[in-house]
């Protein structure tokens, strides 16, 4: 009976940190371990979310299967007003700021300083399509040779943010809670 070497498992990097530490962890195993990623027929995968758009040169070893651009093509702006109209809140109300009048402080736009803001608004803007691909990664597991055997270990997922950062602090708590429904 052969015994698996590697835990089946998924890293989610969230935001710019989350990715720089996916993009180390998997140039670090290809440097080391190839044997040991899914795309070589083993048990560790990747993922990862940010706002910026894919760019080999910038994201690799990533490939752009394994990289989300939030929010690419996507109106923020009408997005955020329209969730903040919504009689339910959809993930938007509870944290955007609200002026003394009840008007939203601000609205996104391309300038700094609102990017927690803009990443949680670009992400519950494809929030089914993040789901959607979350879920067949976690599928994929299924469907691999390595956990027809009997001593296959339990697929983990590990999420890799920074807390004080600005998308993937955003996200911290919302992409867990979509890889567990």
């Amino acid at each position: 009976m052969e015994t698996i070497d590697t835990q089946p498992t998924l890293v989610i990097g969230l935001g710019g940190t989350g990715v720089k530490v996916v993009k180390k962890l998997k140039k670090q195993l290809l440097a080391k371990s190839p044997p040991s990623l899914a795309e070589e027929g083993s048990a560790i995968s990747f993922f990862c979310l940010d706002t910026e758009p894919y760019s080999k040169e910038l994201h690799g070893p990533l490939t752009k299967s394994e990289y989300m651009a939030m929010g690419i093509g996507v109106n923020l702006r009408k997005f955020v007003q329209f969730n903040l109209m919504m009689e339910r809140d959809y993930g938007i109300k509870t944290i955007w700021p609200m002026g003394p009048d009840g008007q939203p402080y601000a609205l996104p736009t391309t300038s700094g300083s609102m990017n927690r803001l803009i990443g949680r608004a670009a992400f519950f803007s494809q929030v089914q399509q993040i789901y959607e691909k979350i879920q067949n990664l976690i599928s994929d597991f299924s469907r691999m040779d390595i956990v027809k055997e009997p001593n296959f270990l339990s697929l983990q997922i590990h999420t890799v943010s920074s807390l004080c950062g600005e998308t993937g602090s955003a996200l911290i708590f919302d992409v867990p809670y979509l890889c567990k429904i």
